[in-house]
Formats: C-alpha cells, structure tokens, sequence
C-alpha cells in the first residue's frame, strides 16, 4: 500500500476518534477492559490508567475519569509520559508521524471538576490499517491529584466510564479496524474496572504499610508491571531500594 500523505490522513484522524463515525457494532468476540493503579502519599494522590486488549488494531479510545471535586482536585493529566511507568510498553497510541506534536493531540480534558477526558488513538502514515495490537496494561494516562480540603482521602471514590455517550449513543468511543471496516466495541465489548487505590509502599495492597509488605514486594524486584504502589521510592521500577523505603513508611 502507498504512504497516505499527512493532510489525508488528518481528516480520518477525527473519524476514527469517534466525532462522526457512525459504523454500527459488529461481533467478533473480543474485549477492551479499562482500569486503574492509584497511589497515594501524603500531598498527592497519582492514578495511572490502563487497557487490556483481547484484539489487534483498535484505533480510537475514549474514556471518563470520574471523581468527587468536595475530595479532590486535578494537578495535571497527560497521555504520554516518558518513561512511561509501571507498565512494560511503550509509548503506542500516536497520530501522525508519532512525534510529540501529534501523540497528545488531543489533550485530556479537565476543565469540568469532577471529570478527566481522555480520547486518542492510532493512526500511522506508514500503516494506516494498522492500530495498536492486543496485550495487557497498555498505558492510556496518568491523572495526579491534590487534596481539594488538605487531607489527602485513602478511599477516594473513582470510576471510569466513556468519555462521551453511554455506549449506546451515536458518539463512538472504542473502534478498531478489520481489513480497512471500522468495528465498534461500544457498549458490548469494552467493561470498566475499578480504580484500585492503595498508599505508597502497600506491596500487598491490603491498605495499610506492614512488615509484611517487606515480603510481599520481593518476589516483584524488578517487574516493570508491578503495580504503582509497591515502588515506595517512586523511582518508576521495583529495586531493593524499596524493601528500604518500605522499613521507614511502617
């Protein structure tokens, strides 16, 4: 196939992020599940947000961070972080050409509190069916948050929805591409997880930091999937350095 020029593809980018793709659902038995890592210290609170795909080429997504304004407030969202932490993979959603310019295009949305907007996807020049294949905790965002009253809550209430419609609307968030047919998973073939919340250094995740949180994080020394929470020294991998960090936060 020849490369499609850039000011072809920029048009297909908005359809393919669902502002008027109007494809109906097909079957094909496959699934997106979105969830969430938090950890919280004593001034901020981060949320990493996630996909598990069972499918290739899924080129759009669209997904709603939901929290409560009374307990929280946004310092920052972004959809590329370099290096992208607790997560082997790389960077993989990118419009355009993949630079910087095209990979935040758009960016989240969190002027409204109470809700973080993030819709991307892929779309390459160079392979322009092609969008990002199936595996597990494939990095969508990360959300940082402050306490909005000064006490930083351990159980804050997050959930996850799409970013736009139900799922049944005629805004189509999740789409993937099977021999150039857009197929919509709205509504059948995407679930939401919980965002699980836990205090830095709880390897164990039961909520609190114990001695037993010592044995819990050595078998993760060195996972690049370990979840966000057992890296007490937030240096963005599990390293013997955390069993130290772990000792002083007991």
């Amino acid at each position: 196939m020849k490369l499609l020029k850039l000011k072809k593809i920029i048009p297909a980018i908005w359809m393919f992020l669902g502002f008027a793709l109007i494809a109906p659902a097909l079957s094909f038995g496959a699934d997106v599940d979105i969830y969430g890592e938090g950890v919280v210290t004593e001034n901020e609170l981060a949320v990493y947000l996630y996909a598990d795909l069972a499918m290739d080429n899924l080129v759009s997504y669209g997904i709603k961070l939901t929290y409560d304004p009374g307990e929280l407030t946004v310092i920052d969202a972004s959809k590329d972080v370099d290096p992208i932490p607790y997560t082997s993979n790389g960077t993989k959603w990118y419009l355009g050409n993949g630079t910087a310019s095209y990979r935040n295009n758009p960016e989240p949305d969190f002027a409204t509190p109470g809700e973080v907007i993030l819709i991307g996807g892929k779309l390459d020049p160079a392979d322009p069916e092609k969008g990002v294949s199936r595996g597990t905790r494939i990095f969508i965002g990360m959300v940082t948050f402050q306490a909005a009253d000064g006490e930083m809550p351990l159980n804050p209430l997050l959930t996850l929805s799409y970013a736009k419609g139900d799922g049944a609307s005629s805004y189509k968030n999740f789409v993937r591409l099977d021999d150039q047919v857009p197929q919509v998973l709205d509504g059948t073939y995407v679930s939401f997880g919980p965002v699980i919340v836990q205090p830095l250094g709880d390897a164990d995740g039961n909520g609190s930091v114990t001695p037993r949180d010592i044995r819990a994080i050595k078998p993760s020394i060195g996972d690049a999937n370990a979840p966000c929470y057992m890296d007490c020294d937030g240096n963005g991998i599990i390293t013997p350095k955390d069993i130290r960090c772990i000792k002083t936060r007991i």
